[in-house]
Parts: structure tokens; sequence; C-alpha cells
């Protein structure tokens, strides 16, 4: 099956301690027939399948209990879709994730 993903840039910057979300959106085939999306990077050993919304993509989201463990990083991500027939196909390979230190806390986190 061809599909193709629509994401503006597909580098992700995450600040440590931020939520994280990201709009994953598909071109040349029926969503309908996409079991599952998963985002995958084997450094971090992060594994997150993403969550399907209305029907018209798919989010990957990180809560901000999910962020503040990860240690300063620069590396790389898969996005990968499973469709309903087994069939997988890697639709993002090796694309940029970088984790960024919190240097400016808000009150309450430690600066008070």
């Amino acid at each position: 099956m061809a599909a193709n993903i629509i994401s503006g840039t597909p580098d992700i910057r995450i600040v440590q301690g931020d939520t994280y979300q990201k709009e994953f959106y598909f071109t040349n085939v029926d969503i309908s027939l996409i079991d599952s999306v998963n985002f995958s990077c084997k450094a971090l050993n992060l594994f997150k399948k993403l969550d399907k919304i209305n029907m018209k993509y798919f989010l990957l989201n990180f809560t901000s209990e999910e962020t503040k463990v990860l240690q300063p990083f620069q590396g790389n991500y898969d996005i990968t879709v499973t469709f309903i027939d087994s069939k997988v196909k890697t639709v993002l390979y090796d694309s940029f994730i970088e984790i960024l230190s919190k240097n400016n806390p808000i009150a309450g986190e430690g600066n008070e």
C-alpha cells in the first residue's frame, strides 16, 4: 500500500518536562485501512502507539511526566504504519529527534 505522510517538518524537539504533541496526516490511503501507527526511537528506548483522532490523523503525545525523565539527546526516530491486512510500512525513517534540557524553570519547579 502506498501511504504518504504529511506532517510539516518531520523534526521533533521536546523540552524536558513539557507536554509534546505532533499530528501525522496520511495521503494516498484510506485511514480506515490503518490498524496502527507507531513511533520508535531505539537509542532512547521509546516506543509509542499513536492515537487515531476522528478518523483524520494520528497523534503522537508525550505527557510532561514522560518528558521530564528524558535526558538531553540528539538522534533519530521512525514512524511505522501497520495496515489491517498486517502489511507494514516505515513512512518516516531516521528522522531527527532532539531532547532539550529545561534551562528556565517556572515558579514551583525549584526556583522559588
